[in-house]
């Protein structure tokens, strides 16, 4: 998908002239700011899906410009562009939420695959942000349903009471009635559970083709979180998330989430990589969540255990 709109930040005419013309060549809408004033005042104006800004400018720089594009648009992603002596400041921007950062001189190419990545990462998350739009319309629209079938409940069951009060002797036509609700209550829990297999069957009808057709036109790069993702959804239709979160167990958010992540078989480096931190630091989360599960001392595998719930 080349029709995205992106803005190049960079006080270096050579660049902007440089890389604007390989982005358009490319098919990208590429708009140009030679400062961090100007790209924030075109940030107010203008959407764009990507910025790509220097790290380092007079008066704003690309934090500042990275700061303003997350108040503006939270969705829209950033790459930065760094010199080697300001890995630390790039390293901060990306705890502020940039994409990527890429060092200068970069190479045409290498910002290319970038641009492609971080693209692609936009446009699967807004893919599953429609998706899990459309699955909440139609989980509200159902407990309408569901609440308005529980007022009828309530309902017949109100005059089934008033006519056992008024008259004794219709006890038996009382006793149809009550016979006709068992059968209706025994029809709403069928019916509800044939909204939960029709909200599966549209999971693997319409989601999973388009995370298959997304992993086809994906670089290889990207398979593995694309990967995860389709892990993630299949196990919408299982109930680990509701065990593993049970009180009792007192996990953290991010336990819980590392929880899912070991369970898909992951390692403690893939793991590291994914949250972006050491694989020390997911080796202590682990000893926790054993020691939070029980599992302190004792010899069994905790992706199997997770596996299991």
């Amino acid at each position: 998908m080349k029709s995205h709109k992106i803005l190049l930040v960079d006080d270096e005419e050579t660049i902007l002239f440089g890389l604007g013309n390989a982005l358009t060549k490319e098919g990208y809408q590429v708009d140009t700011a030679p400062n961090g004033e100007t790209a924030i005042e075109k940030l107010r104006l203008e959407s764009y899906d990507l910025t790509i800004t220097d790290l380092v400018m007079d008066n704003l720089g690309g934090i500042d410009v990275l700061k303003r594009v997350k108040q503006f648009d939270p969705n829209s992603v950033v790459i930065l562009l760094t010199a080697h002596g300001n890995l630390t400041s790039a390293i901060r921007a990306l705890q502020l939420g940039a994409f990527d950062y890429i060092e200068k001189p970069c190479e045409k190419a290498a910002l290319l695959k970038t641009v492609t990545m971080a693209l692609s990462h936009l446009d699967l998350k807004r893919e599953i942000e429609e998706k899990n739009s459309k699955l909440a319309e139609t989980n509200q629209l159902l407990e309408k349903e569901i609440e308005e079938r529980k007022q009828s409940e309530k309902l017949l069951q109100q005059s089934r009471f008033e006519l056992e009060m008024r008259v004794q002797e219709r006890t038996v036509e009382l006793k149809e009635k009550n016979t006709a609700l068992g059968v209706l209550l025994k029809q709403l829990e069928v019916e509800k559970k044939e909204l939960s297999k029709s909200i599966l069957a549209n999971i693997e009808s319409i989601v999973t083709p388009l995370i298959t057709k997304i992993k086809a036109n994906s670089p290889s790069e990207n398979l593995k979180n694309i990967e995860l993702l389709e892990k993630k959804i299949r196990e919408l239709s299982s109930d680990f998330g509701s065990k593993i979160s049970d009180p009792q167990f007192k996990l953290t958010p991010k336990e819980i989430e590392i929880c899912d992540l070991i369970r898909s078989g992951l390692s403690s480096k893939e793991i590291a990589e994914i949250q972006k931190v050491s694989a020390e630091t997911i080796e202590t989360h682990r000893s926790n969540i054993r020691k939070k599960l029980g599992l302190s001392n004792q010899s069994v595998n905790l992706t199997s255990y997770l596996k299991r719930l």
